[in-house]
């Protein structure tokens, strides 16, 4: 009997079908204008004088209210350096070849999941450190003015609606590219907690990047809504718009079709996940709200000679110093010991040529830490068993389907749940930041990738490896106690694991 609406499976194939259609059309944009300007590209130093940035165009369509709420683009207001009205610098003002063309993206799933745990936009950052003095505002704001034209991800913000992405006509670059001297201040972690707490621009695209001056040097951060994208495009973002030689782009892997045992496995996660589980002792607690950064730089290579001796990978490594680093922590405050901890750890799933596309490609992947283990070694080989099961297998291509195929705000609140404080004490991320990179002819010493606390979390921690350092930034609510007791015994147990297959403390 004929029905007047389709069968369920073509209405899904028709979700499917505009989901496609978006991603392809946002692809077709980044091929055409992929690539920056060659004018100036391999000079240390950009002539500020010289710098052209098209206007943005008066004539430009904007979106209509009948396909998504729409909001006025930001329109400029001024130099911020008043001296840059009147020394010839270029207009701040910059607009992309194709902005008024761009499509509304819906929120995926795991973008609406951030949205939702921190209630508004989520900080997450890179941030790039260096020796010595640090180049010009004018300079920085010049590149990023240049290179920013042909990237459409920076050009778009969230909403109204909270449920779709708009682009932006133009930028207004002295909005997002910012300053501040703490050249006076002794402790560094000051710059740091600045980072986790300042809040985003306003009625704009949610991203910004400042230049820091420090009193052993300067830094230069990348920081964005968590929403809008991840920390492999936050990596891929600011080498594009800071590298003197861009063209590093992030590890990424192709799609694979899971299989049934695969899907079983991503349904037995989310299981777990509904069920409420013993909160760790050492990350419980009620969080008092303000945070702050902890640092531990190992050299890259300790990571690989640990991971040579116990046939592991330098993920694996992180993991199991965590556990270790958790364990020796809570006993020397209590003298007891510290049950297995399950954290979340975050995957990529984004496909090779979408590095600078807008929104997150990612999945979580549950694993327990064995903090019970004394030995180090026994500990890794947990580990290993529990990462290896996942990486044979294609678990995070079973979940990429699976938050595909769920309605957004289902598949949102199935995210939600995998890293909630009340489903695990703690996320614990890896990234790979690439080889070195110059800024202005000054040479990065040290990369870190941070995300500010929500959802009740007390801890995040992420490993960052960059050319030749392994950086430990651990991000902690001011109500655990002597966190920096647990950085360094992270950093005890690195060396512990790369002494040896066999070791017990």
């Amino acid at each position: 009997m004929w029905s007047p609406r389709p069968p369920r499976r073509w209405r899904c194939r028709d979700r499917l079908s505009r989901t496609l259609y978006t991603s392809n059309r946002l692809r077709q944009f980044d091929q055409v204008v992929a690539e920056p300007s060659n004018r100036n590209r391999d000079s240390c130093v950009d002539p500020v004088g010289d710098c052209r940035l098209p206007e943005a165009s008066a004539g430009r369509r904007q979106f209509t209210a009948s396909r998504t709420p729409t909001r006025k683009p930001s329109r400029p207001t001024g130099p911020a350096d008043p001296a840059a009205a009147h020394d010839g610098r270029p207009s701040s003002v910059t607009a992309h070849p194709s902005a008024s063309s761009l499509p509304p993206v819906p929120l995926r799933a795991v973008d609406r999941a951030f949205r939702a745990t921190a209630s508004g936009p989520l900080v997450m950052g890179v941030k790039l450190d260096f020796p010595g003095a640090a180049p010009s505002l004018s300079e920085v704001r010049a590149r990023v003015a240049e290179r920013a034209v042909p990237i459409p991800s920076l050009y778009y913000h969230v909403a109204d609606d909270g449920r779709t992405l708009h682009a932006d006509d133009a930028l207004e670059v002295n909005d997002h590219v910012r300053e501040t001297d703490r050249a006076g201040d002794g402790d560094e972690r000051v710059v740091d907690r600045m980072m986790l707490d300042e809040a985003l621009p306003a009625n704009r695209p949610p991203w910004d990047l400042w230049l820091i001056r420090r009193a052993t040097g300067h830094s230069l951060c990348f920081r964005s809504d968590h929403a809008l994208r991840d920390g492999s495009a936050a990596v891929a973002l600011i080498r594009a718009l800071l590298e003197d030689r861009p063209g590093w782009r992030p590890r990424t892997r192709r799609e694979l079709r899971p299989g049934p045992r695969d899907f079983g496995s991503v349904t037995g996660e989310a299981l777990r996940a509904l069920r409420s589980p013993d909160i760790a002792p050492g990350m419980a607690g009620t969080p008092v709200g303000t945070q702050g950064m902890l640092h531990a730089d190992v050299p890259v290579e300790l990571l690989h000679v640990a991971g040579q001796a116990h046939g592991a990978t330098v993920n694996d490594v992180y993991l199991t110093a965590l556990s270790q680093a958790v364990r020796r922590w809570y006993e020397d405050r209590t003298g007891t010991g510290h049950p297995p901890m399950p954290v979340s750890v975050p995957a990529s799933v984004r496909a090779p040529g979408r590095e600078l596309e807008v929104g997150n490609a990612l999945v979580t992947t549950r694993v327990v830490l064995p903090c019970t283990r004394v030995d180090p070694g026994e500990a890794l080989r947990e580990v290993k068993a529990q990462t290896r099961r996942l990486r044979e297998g294609r678990h995070r291509d079973a979940a990429r389907v699976v938050l595909r195929a769920l309605p957004a705000a289902m598949g949102a609140w199935s995210a939600i749940r995998l890293v909630d404080a009340e489903a695990v004490p703690t996320l614990a991320s890896t990234m790979e930041a690439g080889p070195l990179l110059t800024v202005q002819g000054r040479r990065a010493e040290r990369a870190s990738m941070f995300l500010a606390l929500s959802g009740g979390l007390r801890c995040y921690t992420a490993l960052t490896t960059y050319h030749d350092n392994a950086r430990l930034t651990v991000v902690h609510d001011d109500s655990l106690p002597d966190v920096s007791r647990l950085v360094e015994h992270w950093r005890t147990a690195v060396g512990e694991l790369a002494a040896g297959p066999v070791l017990r403390r």
